[in-house]
């Protein structure tokens, strides 16, 4: 590979290998500094969706459940309906409404 971004950051099969790859990425575009690196898998997220319940994607006419989400999802990234550039844009909106029906839940409690 002639040029690498940070979206080929996630190259290496062992996670602490492409975690300090991603870090050194963002230095290297000058983006935000970070201490550390997370992920979020399929599981975690089906558990976050039976917290809060759908997440409705207006764009799309649908919502997103613990049941459905991983196959919607598949099926927007891979048809590139957010657009050829991005087509994984979507995961960052579904995380965004996630954490804002969380925020809502803990505010309930209060």
């Amino acid at each position: 590979i002639d040029t690498w971004y940070l979206h080929d950051a996630n190259y290496y099969p062992d996670f602490p290998t492409s975690a300090r790859t991603m870090m050194w990425f963002l230095d290297q575009e000058k983006g935000p500094t970070v201490n550390g690196v997370f992920t979020i898998n399929q599981s975690l997220v089906r558990d976050f969706l039976r917290i809060t319940g759908e997440i409705p994607l207006e764009e799309y006419n649908i919502s997103l459940n613990a049941e459905n989400f991983s196959l919607v999802l598949s099926y927007i990234v891979e048809s590139k309906m957010e657009g050829k550039t991005s087509p994984k844009k979507i995961i960052e909106k579904v995380l965004g409404k996630i954490i804002e029906k969380m925020k809502d839940k803990e505010m309930q409690k209060q």
